[in-house]
């Protein structure tokens, strides 16, 4: 279950009651429920946020995403992943918390992501542009 303060219009989940191992779009919000559309149908069905599920967050499903893992000489930092989408760059650590660069690790924000609303959330929060996986897909 999602609770309903933690999604935005465009947000992906899950909705295993319509359809099996497929993302859904958030398309509107309503007081107990969403619009919401498989990313490979143009139709929307009315969703109970109580039906809905986050997606978590994976290294194969971030790298799926267009992530890269990179590599970086810095003390406190080996590994990171980073999203290049247009001019915008997301960093996360290997623990998946969005931090400012590889060569400054500081926090953006000091909590991990655990689903994948999350970090379109944060990506909206630091950047002003919507995290789209079509334009990070490869």
């Amino acid at each position: 279950m999602i609770v309903s303060r933690e999604l935005r219009i465009g947000n992906l989940v899950l909705v295993p009651e319509l359809w099996e191992n497929q993302f859904f779009n958030v398309l509107e919000l309503y007081s107990e429920e969403c619009s919401v559309s498989p990313t490979v149908k143009a139709e929307s069905r009315i969703a109970s946020y109580r039906i809905l599920q986050p997606i978590t967050m994976t290294s194969p499903l971030l790298e799926n995403f267009g992530f890269t893992m990179e590599k970086h000489s810095h003390l406190s930092l080996t590994h990171y992943f980073i999203l290049r989408q247009g001019a915008q760059c997301l960093y996360l650590n290997a623990q998946l918390q969005p931090i400012s660069s590889p060569s400054v690790p500081v926090f953006v924000v000091n909590y991990r992501i655990e689903y994948f609303h999350q970090l379109q959330n944060v990506f909206f929060a630091i950047t002003g542009q919507e995290l789209s996986i079509f334009a990070s897909l490869r």
